[in-house]
């Protein structure tokens, strides 16, 4: 087995490689990785336990929560290998992320791997422990997510799909912490699909609750940058929220 040092593993790694989770248990393994594996469990007790494949691939819990909040602290106070071992834990939804992005027009000529994950090791040093401290995985993603999106200048707001192959991914990623996303998108989806009007006009929708449900915006901000009132945002959301409330 390969032996690495420190944070030196991942250097010859393009942007979000499919091999992050090798490379990751290699070092574990190692006599380094072993060491400063033991010296998080010595420092913190959200880390004691965790074998190092549970830490590569954790399965979504509160514990996993409360230990990927231990890792956040650690990577912001200059452990560049627990900001790694969040790398190859949430991966699978940077992968997602940056799949998604490459149809957003004006990022196309860019290496959106790169960026994706470039932004969000931006989004992990800046992330607020005292104001958000559950749900680490999620606020990860989602921040960087609208960092992204909001990085370069666009011609029009990207809109949230409502096939069901998008909604899912993978089967396989369900073993890997987004069962409860998963059931709360596809029922969304099932509800925007009950929507009358054109499929543009669902997929609004679908933007206006991602937004506002998901990521929290407010329907002032919405409504700015979809281009319609927001009394529109207001309406359509009352709509699909009857719908949801009826069939939940």
């Amino acid at each position: 087995m390969e032996q690495h040092s420190g944070a030196s593993w991942w250097g010859s790694l393009r942007a979000l490689d499919a091999r992050l989770p090798h490379r990751w248990l290699s070092w574990a393994d190692s006599p380094g990785g072993t060491t400063t594996l033991a010296s998080w469990a010595n420092g913190h007790r959200a880390l004691e336990g965790w074998a190092a494949d549970e830490l590569a691939h954790p399965i979504s819990s509160s514990a996993t929560d409360t230990m990927q909040a231990a890792l956040v602290d650690l990577a912001q106070n200059g452990s560049a290998d627990a900001g790694l071992t969040l790398l190859v834990q949430l991966r699978p939804g940077l992968v997602r992320l940056s799949q998604a992005a490459r149809r957003w027009d004006w990022i196309m000529s860019h290496d959106v791997d790169d960026e994706t994950q470039a932004t969000f090791f931006e989004v992990l040093f800046q992330h607020r422990l005292d104001r958000r401290p559950r749900r680490i995985a999620a606020n990860l993603l989602l921040d960087t997510r609208q960092k992204l999106w909001r990085r370069f200048p666009r011609s029009g707001p990207p809109t949230v799909t409502i096939d069901t192959a998008s909604a899912t991914g993978r089967a396989g990623d369900l073993n890997h912490g987004w069962v409860n996303e998963v059931e709360i998108w596809l029922h969304l989806r099932d509800g925007v699909l009950e929507l009358p009007g054109t499929e543009a006009s669902r997929r609004l929708t679908a933007t206006m609750a991602y937004r506002a449900w998901i990521e929290g915006q407010p329907t002032t901000s919405i409504a700015s940058e979809l281009g319609v009132a927001p009394q529109t945002v207001s309406t359509r959301l009352y709509r699909l929220r009857r719908i949801l409330r009826s069939s939940w």
